[in-house]
């Protein structure tokens, strides 16, 4: 593959006062907005999971955080795949509450991406 071939997509979250958003400019240069999950409802497994990443806790704990994170809970933090699924690169720019989430992290429901 050449890097001309590359398809590119800059995906950019916000955390607004009810929900999470994130827009997302993908290779061909169109601008989507998403609403994704409410804050009530990721915002303390986000706490839960810093944390178990920077906390002083057993490396159980830690791994078990991580995989509840990227298969499970995660996932509401992702816009729909069929939106992301053109990009070979997704450049990530997290803010506020999300920095220090390994959003890379999240695989795509069910096929292990």
């Amino acid at each position: 593959m050449r890097v001309a071939d590359v398809r590119t997509g800059l995906l950019a979250y916000f955390v607004g006062i009810d929900h999470v958003y994130c827009v997302l400019h993908d290779p061909p240069g169109r601008e989507q907005v998403f609403r994704l999950a409410a804050c009530r409802d990721v915002l303390p497994p986000l706490e839960q999971l810093i944390e178990a990443i920077d906390g002083a806790c057993t490396r159980a704990r830690r791994e078990r955080a991580l995989l509840e994170f990227s298969s499970g809970w995660g996932r509401a933090l992702l816009p729909p795949w069929d939106a992301i699924d053109g990009c070979d690169v997704l450049i990530i720019i997290p803010q506020g509450a999300l920095h220090g989430i390994p959003l890379h992290a999240i695989e795509a429901e069910g096929d292990g991406r």
